[in-house]
């Protein structure tokens, strides 16, 4: 009883208060709370929205496992090589190395170089974003694979042979 009448004054007092100083700039709080408390609430159910699709809180299937081949780019064989390709038969079930750069000094400069234009060629793409569709985890991968799959061996060591051809024209650098 003491609560609820303790309630009923402070109640009563915000609205005498509110009301005296409406035109002293208690509008903005009048307006401002009520479309705060809205938008937040949008984007707690948002939240929730993505939290169940995304299965949040849920015990998620197993991993499947598939066959990984790694291909690593060397540019001849020495215990350097025999290293690498060690460190890449550790991401993948089978490890192939593949010869046909000019020199390890420029295979090293022909990576870096690819690289740092892939990098700036990201960023654009990066900044733009991408729009959220639903999709279960075995449909985004089969997309992901078809649409970078190709691109993800094909690419770089196109692209590094063709920057080795350059490089290794360079004195002291082929």
């Amino acid at each position: 009883m003491l609560n609820g009448f303790g309630a009923l004054l402070t109640g009563a007092s915000a609205v005498v208060v509110t009301a005296r100083k409406l035109t002293d700039g208690a509008w903005l709080i009048v307006v401002a709370l009520p479309l705060l408390v809205f938008a937040l609430e949008k984007v707690h159910r948002a939240y929730a929205e993505t939290g169940a699709r995304l299965e949040l809180g849920r015990l998620p299937q197993a991993p499947q496992r598939s066959r990984a081949v790694v291909v690593v780019a060397v540019s001849g064989l020495s215990r350097l090589t025999s290293q690498v390709l060690t460190a890449a038969r550790s991401l993948g079930d089978e490890a192939l190395a593949r010869q046909g750069l000019s020199s390890p000094t420029s295979a090293i400069t022909s990576a870096i170089i690819f690289n740092a234009l892939i990098i700036v060629a990201l960023i654009p793409p990066t900044l733009r974003g991408v729009r959220y569709r639903p999709a279960s985890g075995h449909d985004l991968l089969r997309r992901n694979l078809g649409v970078y799959g190709l691109g993800g061996p094909i690419l770089p060591f196109a692209g590094i042979k063709l920057i080795d051809l350059v490089v290794s024209t360079i004195p002291g650098l082929g």
